[in-house]
């Protein structure tokens, strides 16, 4: 199990990730026991000296804007394969920068994405390092780092 946690370095890329890609600012969520309905999760796992996987959940009304805002259509306008297929991407994106300040060697698996009510994700093995639950003008989502017990 990793002896660090990786909660500023997780908020520091989704904000730069939000920020330059889609035109989003994002914040910190306020308040304990703040939730996040999720019913897109994208997952990637991280191989090497210390494995990691990294879990990225948000809500339908986050998936549409940033679908919308990746693809430059109207919120009402994106499928649930393009709100997959950017939740994919992004989940892509937090892992590489993620996999940049692992120790050497490390691989980057494809991302896995799954869409629907009352998910729930489960990495056998292993137990969360990190959850940080993050907000934006469309809604809430949570980046959460799973390491092997």
């Amino acid at each position: 199990m990793l002896d660090t946690t990786f909660d500023c370095q997780i908020e520091q890329i989704v904000q730069s990730i939000f920020s330059s890609m889609l035109g989003m600012e994002i914040r910190r969520s306020e308040g304990a026991g703040s939730e996040c309905s999720e019913t897109v999760i994208g997952t990637i796992h991280i191989a090497g000296t210390q494995p990691i996987s990294v879990v990225l959940g948000v809500t339908d009304e986050v998936a549409s804007a940033t679908a919308a805002a990746m693809l430059q259509l109207p919120v009402a306008s994106a499928s649930d394969d393009d709100k997959k297929d950017v939740v994919a991407e992004l989940t892509n994106m937090i892992g590489g920068n993620l996999k940049s300040i692992m120790p050497s060697p490390s691989y980057l698996s494809l991302p896995t994405v799954v869409a629907g009510r009352d998910l729930g994700v489960q990495i056998s093995g292993a137990e969360v390092i990190d959850d940080v639950l993050l907000d934006c003008e469309a809604g809430k989502l949570r980046v959460r780092l799973f390491s092997k017990i």
